[in-house]
């Protein structure tokens, strides 16, 4: 009788390792290699990932090192809103008439005209190209415009207010800064209205990529968003001649607003007046808010 197939089959461990090698057959199989952009060989693929991750933050730090200087910036000015100055004056002057300590200086506290929320930092080091953005600027405004009416409450982009929160440690504060509500259909339009901006801005021209800060590419909704909305409202780098001579840091002292004020700042919902390509350091004289390039209605 024939034995079946399954009765001839190695039973021992030690046959089962020889027959797994294949013995008498050729075993060589092409070596799977892992090559870098750059044409560098890896011997494996976590390998060449973290080399190309070490290479591309050097680059960025290069790129940093290489960026022009902040001349101008695009923002949503929120100084229109005799509301919101008012709430922020008698904030501002409770904390001063308390005179917690000797870091709360006058002048790290923003003056009432220029609030705003920065929308995007521009390295615009002569004429030339300040007339370039406003160009951009230009190329832009049917479009926003359009945007805003079409989806905005009444037409208009609306800025609903968070609360306020600190950077740095209470002991030693950089900034104090009045936050937006982020899970708003208002919100969604702003970071439209932001992504019209930074992608004409970089098709135009008037920056490069690596120039960008606080924007990232969202990949869901497909388009740039900023990470970082911000009204200033208290703000160490505007004293920190004043705060290095009296403490050698460039922060204040921020405990007593931390912990007393923080929550005594309510803005009410405004309507955003205008969109503007503004100058750093330089007011209008009559107005006392930042010397406008151009200016966009909504």
């Amino acid at each position: 009788m024939e034995a079946h197939p399954e009765a001839e089959k190695p039973t021992s461990p030690l046959v089962d390792q020889f027959e797994n090698l294949n013995l008498g057959e050729d075993t060589d199989k092409p070596v799977k290699k892992f090559i870098g952009p750059d044409g560098t060989e890896y011997p494996s693929k976590s390998k060449m990932n973290k080399a190309i991750s070490r290479q591309r933050t050097n680059e960025k730090k290069v790129l940093r090192k290489t960026a022009r200087p902040i001349s101008h910036f695009v923002s949503l000015p929120v100084c229109h809103s005799a509301e919101l100055k008012a709430a922020y004056i008698e904030w501002r002057d409770d904390i001063m008439a308390h005179k917690y300590n000797e870091t709360l200086i006058p002048r790290i506290f923003l003056r009432p005209e220029i609030l705003h929320f920065t929308i995007l930092k521009l390295p615009l080091e002569n004429e030339e190209r300040v007339e370039q953005c406003r160009e951009f600027m230009k190329s832009i405004e049917v479009e926003v415009q359009e945007l805003i009416k079409a989806r905005g409450p009444n037409g208009k982009l609306v800025l609903k207010f968070n609360k306020l929160r600190f950077l740095g440690s209470p002991e030693n504060t950089r900034f104090v800064e009045m936050g937006l509500q982020e899970d708003t259909e208002e919100f969604d339009l702003l970071q439209d209205v932001v992504h019209i901006v930074i992608s004409k801005a970089l098709e135009q021209g008037v920056l490069e990529r690596h120039e960008l800060q606080h924007v990232k590419w969202d990949k869901n909704k497909n388009r740039y968003t900023l990470t970082l909305f911000h009204c200033s409202l208290v703000n160490s780098s505007w004293g920190q001649n004043d705060l290095l001579k009296m403490r050698g840091r460039r922060d204040f002292d921020g405990r007593e607003i931390v912990e007393k004020h923080m929550d005594l700042l309510k803005f009410p919902d405004i309507e955003a007046a205008t969109l503007e390509v503004s100058t750093r350091k330089k007011y209008d004289p009559e107005t006392g808010m930042y010397l406008s390039q151009y200016t966009i209605n909504i």
